[in-house]
């Protein structure tokens, strides 16, 4: 209890008294939920479903008719993975966050989280296997996934009465499960064998969803957990708006623009910076679009706008291969993350718009920079040689709750030949282990240390909370850019905040028509009275899977398949000191996030250098076709150095 006071009073100091009156909504309106289910009051609308002659079949994205022409449309290998996922839903096999396979013999139990993994727990009653039966079921014509799925709903809501229990609890999770139930909904209502009575009953547990998210909406987390459940509210209100959705509609669609006004800043990134919540919240948003379009309910302009420029920054943040940096809390996927419309991959996305079920990507030259000033992202791109690399010369995060942000100004992502090379660390949270070790990981990938960028006096350059708020944050500002067809460049400067103005640490990076970076980082520093100097530490974080070693002339050599990536270190005063970590503890160094849930061992690249005032290092990136001389493996006597 006490720890909850002091959670609450930490973030009234960083947020005001905006957070107060958040708080205090969003308790008022869970108690009236609480009293009209106490009282029975709402229980009309509870048991609509089950009072209707026939479930409500309103217009949706796709109709019964239109079915066969989308699963034609569909390139088979996605239809086999989605049918194989069926299958181990079959068997009651589960595999979620990267972690291995959960089975339950007979029934399932939906309170069950492996080794108290909460976010494993989460995903299971997302429900996003609901989806893979369904669509299953179209794409064979097999009965066995329209009854598996039928059977498994019919559980979960008997075993999980409205408002109870903790699948509950969470108003975020509950959107998320009301997405995905509508959509099932549909995907059942379109076949000629699902039968009535089971639909009315899933028409009354969406209209629960729908009625506890009205009265649940969070208002104290204004970031992708507000502007999603106002999503998840909206579309509830303009799909089934003639059985009873019109309530909410004029509630959900005004948050939902100001919370899209608010989040989504001008050039169109997500206020948190978070790459993975922005695509999150840009492919529900846009197929929330497309679904007005149908259904001719219009939209307002300046939320059109945005949901354009949210999609303008996704197809500069992708990569050839589909994928996307891993800044801040991301990972590579993520059960939220269902439509990928830049995937040909992602079936579910073919649903949504059949008739395209590709974006158009942008027709680019040899060399191009993307600029996106508001948030603080440049993305230089050699699309000859494959080459993407994203910098970042932004603050921690722009939403009003930062808890999604890192410690990455200047830190950049660096993908060639269609594989990562140097990469961001990503975000792990072990739930099963003690509130204190859980967090000691939680600071560290949140970290200087844990992304490649400068770390002065190993002192980070914010104060960062327990709860993820920060009360102070780097000043950063974009120098200057420029673009030919030789190269393009863009330079960006940062300063710690508690910096008194004299220390300020600017990089430069230059993407060559030869595929080469060249990264000049310039440092001025505050002077010191006494003797020595400051400690300057530079990381760089390599792919889990390149082979890597020392090689002469301060270089380091990465390794994949037939390719190698060398990267020479240079400084024109003095010699820096290069040593290679992987999986150190004490302190914790060289670790990369496969998902939020499983961590690895990776290289990290440490350069360390005393300076007395200023200096200047440089790092040279280049690819080429493995060397066949002979290299000396360093490998273990640079573990843990």
């Amino acid at each position: 209890m006490m720890n909850r006071v002091l959670s609450f009073a930490g973030k009234t100091r960083r947020r005001g008294l905006d957070y107060v009156g958040a708080v205090s909504s969003y308790q008022a309106h869970s108690m009236r939920y609480r009293l009209l289910a106490f009282s029975r009051r709402d229980e009309k609308a509870a048991n609509y479903g089950a009072e209707m002659a026939s479930p409500p079949k309103p217009a949706f994205h796709f109709s019964a008719k239109e079915v066969h022409a989308i699963v034609d449309n569909i390139p088979e290998p996605a239809k086999r993975a989605a049918i194989l996922d069926a299958d181990q839903c079959l068997e009651h096999r589960f595999f979620f966050r990267g972690l291995e396979a959960v089975h339950f013999p007979r029934e399932i139990d939906w309170d069950f989280s492996p080794h108290q993994n909460l976010s494993w727990s989460w995903d299971l009653n997302r429900h996003p296997f609901f989806l893979t039966l369904g669509t299953a079921y179209h794409y064979t014509q097999n009965a066995v996934y329209l009854d598996k799925l039928v059977e498994l709903w019919q559980d979960w809501m008997q075993r999980n009465p409205a408002g109870k229990g903790l699948n509950w609890r969470s108003p975020f999770e509950v959107a998320a499960r009301l997405r995905n139930w509508i959509w099932a909904y549909f995907l059942l209502s379109a076949s000629p064998e699902a039968g009535s009575a089971f639909l009315r009953t899933a028409w009354a547990g969406i209209a629960e969803h729908a009625a506890f998210l009205a009265d649940h909406l969070e208002y104290h987390w204004p970031n992708n957990h507000l502007l999603l459940e106002a999503l998840t509210l909206c579309e509830f209100a303009v799909v089934f708006r003639e059985h009873g959705g019109e309530r909410y509609l004029p509630m959900a669609s005004k948050i939902l623009a100001e919370q899209v006004e608010q989040q989504v800043l001008a050039d169109g990134v997500h206020a948190e910076l978070c790459p993975m919540y922005h695509e999150i919240v840009a492919t529900e948003l846009d197929a929330f679009a497309q679904l007005c379009r149908k259904l001719k309910y219009p939209i307002r302009a300046k939320l059109a706008e945005r949901i354009a420029a949210m999609r303008r920054f996704s197809s500069a943040m992708r990569r050839n291969d589909g994928s996307f940096p891993l800044l801040g809390d991301s990972s590579p996927s993520d059960t939220c993350l269902r439509f990928g419309l830049a995937e040909s991959t992602q079936h579910l996305a073919f649903w949504v718009q059949p008739e395209a079920s590709r974006s158009e990507l942008p027709v680019r030259k040899p060399l191009s920079l993307d600029l996106f000033a508001a948030a603080g992202y440049a993305i230089l791109r050699d699309n000859v040689q494959q080459s993407h690399l994203m910098f970042d010369f932004g603050s921690w995060s722009r939403c009003k709750a930062t808890n999604h942000g890192h410690s990455d100004a200047l830190s950049f992502e660096l993908h060639s030949a269609g594989r990562p090379w140097i990469v961001d660390s990503g975000f792990f949270y072990p739930w099963s282990d003690s509130p204190p070790a859980s967090l000691e990981w939680s600071r560290y990938f949140r970290s200087t240390a844990a992304h490649n960028t400068l770390l002065i006096d190993a002192r980070e350059p914010f104060e960062l909370s327990g709860n993820g708020d920060v009360s102070s944050q780097p000043a950063t500002r974009l120098v200057g850019y420029r673009s030919d067809p030789q190269e393009v460049a863009v330079c960006g400067e940062t300063q710690p905040s508690w910096s008194s103005g004299e220390t300020t640490h600017r990089r430069e990076i230059v993407l060559k028509q030869t595929g080469e970076v060249v990264i000049t980082d310039s440092v001025s520093l505050e002077p010191i009275p006494s003797a020595g100097g400051h400690r300057l530490q530079w990381f760089l974080h390599f792919a889990a899977d390149l082979s890597i070693q020392l090689s002469e002339n301060n270089s380091v050599v990465a390794r994949s398949g037939d390719k190698e990536m060398t990267c020479q270190v240079s400084c024109p005063d003095s010699m820096p000191l290069l040593r290679l970590i992987r999986g150190q503890e004490l302190p914790r160094q060289g670790w990369v996030a496969q998902s939020t849930a499983v961590v690895v061992p990776a290289w990290v690249l440490v350069v360390e250098l005393e300076s007395p005032q200023s200096c200047e290092v440089n790092f040279h990136f280049s690819l080429a076709p493995v060397s066949t001389a002979s290299h000396t493996q360093e490998e273990c006597a640079c573990q843990g150095a």
